[in-house]
């Protein structure tokens, strides 16, 4: 990468896939130890990136763009689709063979459903949403997420500034089941 490296991710099949502020995913194969791809779409940095768990060539990218993106390594150099927009920066997600969970600093959680249908990234598709837990005045920016078939936890990051300039944060943890 030519800027900072802010996430990447990796599989049993020794792919690796590193996005950052350089707005590319790099996928590398760790047999060889030699990169094997780069892919662009994304218009401001990579966030987070999830590789599949069952399937060795899709991934999902999230991005300060909105963006999330669906992508499969036997297609060109081309997102697959869009699987969803933020009002704001995607900043985590979380991916099994079917299900997209992602958060951001819109404060808003969205879990997506990849075969229910993609859109151009260029396209929000919010109403294909399974799940949508819309900003509360007590929860900050998702700043952590897990999520498997039984449930989902999310910190968010609180914060505000005081009047003489002082940063404050805390942090609090919910779960849905």
């Amino acid at each position: 990468h030519t800027k900072t490296v802010r996430c990447l991710a990796y599989n049993t099949h020794n792919t690796l896939c590193s996005g950052g502020s350089d707005r590319i995913i790099r996928v590398h194969d760790l047999a060889t130890a030699r990169e094997t791809r780069q892919l662009r779409l994304h218009a401001h940095r990579i966030s987070c990136i999830q590789l599949s768990n069952t399937n060795p060539n899709l991934f999902v990218s999230g991005s300060n763009d909105k963006r999330v993106a669906l992508w499969d390594l036997r297609a060109p150099s081309v997102a697959v689709g869009c699987i969803g927009v933020h009002e704001k920066a995607v900043r985590r997600l979380q991916f099994d063979h079917v299900k997209v969970v992602t958060g951001g600093d819109d404060r808003d959680i969205y879990m997506w459903d990849v075969r229910m249908g993609l859109k151009k990234c260029a396209l929000g598709n919010s109403e294909l949403a399974l799940m949508y837990i819309p900003t509360y005045l007590d929860r900050g920016r998702v700043s952590a997420m897990q999520y498997d078939s039984r449930r989902l936890i999310c910190a968010f990051t609180l914060g505000r500034t005081t009047a003489a300039g002082v940063h404050e944060r805390r942090g609090c943890i919910k779960e849905w089941t």
